[in-house]
């Protein structure tokens, strides 16, 4: 499915960030054609990353680097390393739509505008995501481990 989106999207990696019992820390798996396989939870600082916000508003958000934002950079590790310039995230919700579970992005190499296509096109596969209660031990971790994303 995520590989699927990636095409469609043309992207060049789908990030999915959770909240993560290291503070300070998101994990990110991240699905790419030039990603290094197999893929795996790798934690990033979260800080003022693009993906962080997501989690922390809940809100979808569409940014540039160099555009002007207002987070430093928003760019995490991840982004800086692979060179991706362009962001598109969206909240993943719980199945009852009343929790924010991880953030879900598609990236690109170059600058674009994503049009309203492509949002859907994330905003469905998120709520596939959430639909499924895959996220819900995440929700149960981040609340023993007291983190204040969600």
């Amino acid at each position: 499915m995520i590989e699927a989106a990636a095409r469609s999207l043309r992207a060049d990696c789908i990030a999915l960030a959770l909240p993560s019992p290291l503070p300070g820390c998101l994990l990110v798996l991240a699905r790419g054609q030039d990603l290094p396989e197999p893929p795996e939870l790798v934690p990033v600082p979260a800080g003022n990353c693009f993906c962080d916000a997501v989690l922390q508003t809940g809100q979808e958000l569409q940014a540039h680097h160099g555009a002007g934002s207002v987070w430093r950079d928003g760019r995490c590790g991840l982004m800086v390393a692979e060179e991706l310039t362009s962001f598109l995230g969206v909240p993943v919700h719980s199945a009852g739509g009343d929790r924010v579970m991880a953030s879900l992005s598609a990236n690109s190499r170059m600058s674009r505008i994503w049009s309203r296509g492509d949002r859907e096109l994330l905003r469905g596969i998120a709520r596939e995501i959430g639909s499924r209660d895959l996220l819900e031990h995440v929700v149960a971790n981040r609340q023993r481990t007291g983190s204040t994303v969600g």
